[in-house]
């Protein structure tokens, strides 16, 4: 895929995001709905999962960074 075929689907992706309809995207490029899905829609669905699979990391990392820092401020207390 050419650095700009990654755009044109990065930027369809976040119109899907954003609440933009495979009617919409498709009259965006001048073609119908069905033929946007049937070129696009993997790659549109790697990008929504990859994000969201980035999403779920970040959480889990900021949670573990969480209880740590809890777990030290506890024990602080507990030697005063």
């Amino acid at each position: 895929m050419s650095a700009l075929e990654a755009e044109r689907v990065r930027l369809m992706a976040e119109a899907q995001r954003q609440g933009a309809s495979w009617e919409a995207i498709g009259a965006a490029i001048g073609t119908t709905k069905q033929s946007a899905w049937e070129t696009y829609h993997v790659e549109v669905r790697r990008i929504h999962e990859a994000a969201a699979d980035y999403v779920g990391t970040a959480e889990e990392a900021l949670l573990d960074s969480a209880a740590v820092s809890l777990s030290s401020s506890r024990a602080r207390r507990r030697r005063r």
